[in-house]
């Protein structure tokens, strides 16, 4: 959203003792700015903008008489009706296409509130971020009751202080979470909001195949695989993915990123290997889309690739004959990264806060958060609603194996500067261009390891 900003000039002085030229005229201009603002706020908001009216003017009349009405019991009057604002990022938006019927059964429950869900960008200039940032000094009344958005940004946002403290308000929004998640307490989706959906790197292969799956078993069985590793964020996992497999650790005790240079060689080595062993298709390192990667898989020209579970989950075309499963590993456990989307409550007063904790109470119940992941494409975080669910996904066991192992992908090492340096590090091992022990030494320098 952009705001209209009104400018005027102001006299720097005026006489003593009188009032300052124009002043009536600069009150009005002053008033109009702030109504404008108002409006404006209210419009982000996702509230109707009210319609100003104005009474008629009539001439004086003359004074009926006056009659004294006999005592009346007053009736109770009935409580007004609520509005919930819930303000969601763009992966949630076919809910908010269906607002009526997304809410209908919390509505039904709770008859004297009304939600309404407005998509936001994350980022930029009228994203949620942004008017978070600007309305809670200009207008914190216009403040949403309810976020949901990526960890990443609540992390920016938690800085804010417009986050209620999610343990105190609702203790129960933890509960049944997958360990790795609910053991991230430093993290601000964990203290000031609960996890409620998650995306991570997965492989689909044509059947059949030896699960668990193994560089050494595809290589041995002649299958070829590929993955998007001309996309910095595919690839930065990809390659750290193999690096967790290794024991390697991501950050140190400041949240920085922490890699250790001997273990990221050892991953580059081991894409290098695919390499020569032609598990890879020769396009890999040019592919800069999962969709790419998508079209070698159905025309037979891959038989695994490597994409995000949300890709898979949002409507691609599913073949019969196809499995899911964790991302081979070379020596170790597969152990995903996983992207984390979560609620937060931003509502200031204890009347709204109690509105906000029903509405999570509800949508944190499996039946509703596995019909939310399923919209949009995205997997739960906790394992009772993957029994609810119905996407693609969802359904594999063996998907489920690594949603119980997948770990929180550490904010700091999503920046575009450490994913720059971590592809550019992979792309050229691929390509025979560096030797692993140089691609891993030149990403370490870029990332400024402290």
């Amino acid at each position: 959203m952009t705001r209209a900003r009104a400018t005027y000039n102001v006299p720097e002085s005026q006489p003593r003792g009188g009032a300052a030229p124009g002043g009536h005229a600069a009150r009005r201009l002053a008033e109009v700015v702030v109504a404008a603002l108002a409006l404006a706020l209210m419009a982000c908001r996702g509230g109707a903008v009210p319609t100003p009216t104005q009474s008629p003017v009539t001439g004086p009349t003359a004074s009926p008489a006056i009659t004294i009405p006999a005592p009346q019991a007053s009736p109770t009057p009935a409580p007004a009706p609520m509005t919930l604002y819930v303000w969601v990022s763009p992966e949630f938006s076919p809910l908010a296409q269906a607002d009526a019927s997304t809410s209908q059964g919390f509505s039904q429950m709770h008859p004297g509130v009304r939600v309404q869900i407005s998509v936001k960008e994350t980022y930029g200039q009228g994203g949620l971020v942004d008017l978070l940032s600007k309305a809670r000094t200009v207008a914190p009344a216009y403040l949403p009751d309810l976020i949901l958005t990526t960890d990443g940004a609540l992390e920016q946002i938690a800085s804010l202080g417009v986050l209620q403290p999610m343990e105190a308000l609702l203790p129960s929004a933890h509960d049944g979470l997958f360990a790795n998640l609910k053991e991230a307490g430093s993290a601000a989706f964990v203290r000031l909001g609960t996890p409620f959906a998650m995306d991570f790197l997965l492989v689909a292969y044509h059947m059949p195949m030896t699960l668990p799956l193994s560089w050494d078993g595809i290589a041995a069985a002649g299958r070829r695989c590929a993955f998007a590793a001309g996309d910095e964020e595919v690839a930065a996992e990809a390659l750290l993915t193999q690096y967790l497999a290794l024991g390697g650790s991501l950050v140190g005790a400041e949240g920085a990123p922490s890699l250790d240079g001997r273990l990221l060689t050892r991953a580059l080595e081991n894409y290098r290997g695919l390499v020569d062993q032609a598990v890879l298709v020769p396009e890999t390192a040019s592919l800069t889309s999962s969709a790419e990667v998508w079209e070698l898989y159905r025309a037979g020209e891959a038989d695994l690739v490597m994409v995000p579970a949300s890709h898979v989950g949002r409507g691609v075309s599913v073949q019969g004959g196809m499995g899911m499963a964790a991302v081979p590993t070379t020596g170790g456990d597969s152990i995903p990264l996983a992207h984390v989307w979560a609620w937060a409550i931003v509502a200031p007063t204890p009347e709204r806060q109690q509105a906000a904790t029903r509405f999570l109470e509800w949508v944190l119940r499996p039946e509703q958060q596995a019909a939310w992941c399923d919209a949009a494409g995205l997997l739960p975080t906790k394992p009772s609603a993957w029994g609810e669910a119905h996407g693609a996904t969802a359904r594999s066991e063996a998907v489920l194996g690594a949603a119980q192992a997948a770990v929180p992908y550490p904010v700091s090492l999503r920046t575009s500067g450490v994913r720059t340096a971590l592809q550019l590090a992979l792309v050229q091992v691929l390509r025979g261009q560096w030797s692993p022990k140089q691609a891993a030494d030149q990403a370490l320098n870029k990332i400024k390891q402290p």
